[in-house]
C-alpha cells in the first residue's frame, strides 16, 4: 500500500489550501487547473480581494485593495464574502468525501490482506 499512500498524501496536499480570488480589472490566470503550477497575474493599477484558507491548521488569510472598504464597494465585497462561503461548503463535502474514499481503500486493503493478496 505503499505506493497508494504516496498519493493519497499528494493528493491531500494538493487540496490542503483554498483560494479565493476576487478581482476587478486585467486579470490573468495561468494552468488554473494545476494548484502547484497556477498563477494569477493582477495588473498593478487593478482592484482584487483574495481569501487564503489553510484547511489543516484552520488558518483563513483575507487580503483587500482599501477600494474595497466597508462602504466603498459593499456589492463586490459581499459577492466576494459569497464565494468564501461557497468555498467553505465545498471544502465540506470534499472532506466527507475524503473521509468516505478513505474507508473504502482501508477496507479494500483488509479484504486483500485478509485474502492473503500481496
Amino acid at each position: 500500500m505503499g505506493q497508494l499512500a504516496d498519493k493519497v498524501i499528494g493528493a491531500l496536499k494538493a487540496v490542503e489550501q483554498l483560494q479565493i480570488v476576487t478581482a476587478v480589472g486585467k486579470v490573468t490566470v495561468s494552468k488554473a487547473f494545476e494548484p502547484e503550477n497556477r498563477k494569477i497575474d493582477i495588473a498593478p493599477d487593478h482592484k482584487a480581494m483574495v481569501t487564503v484558507i489553510h484547511l489543516a491548521q484552520g488558518d483563513v488569510i483575507n487580503g483587500m485593495d482599501e477600494a474595497f472598504a466597508p462602504g466603498q464597494d459593499d456589492a463586490l465585497r459581499e459577492f466576494h464574502e459569497r464565494q468564501v462561503k461557497l468555498g467553505n461548503e465545498i471544502i465540506d463535502r470534499n472532506l466527507k468525501l475524503l473521509t468516505d474514499m478513505a474507508k473504502e481503500i482501508v477496507g479494500i486493503f483488509n479484504q486483500e490482506k485478509d485474502a492473503g493478496m500481496p
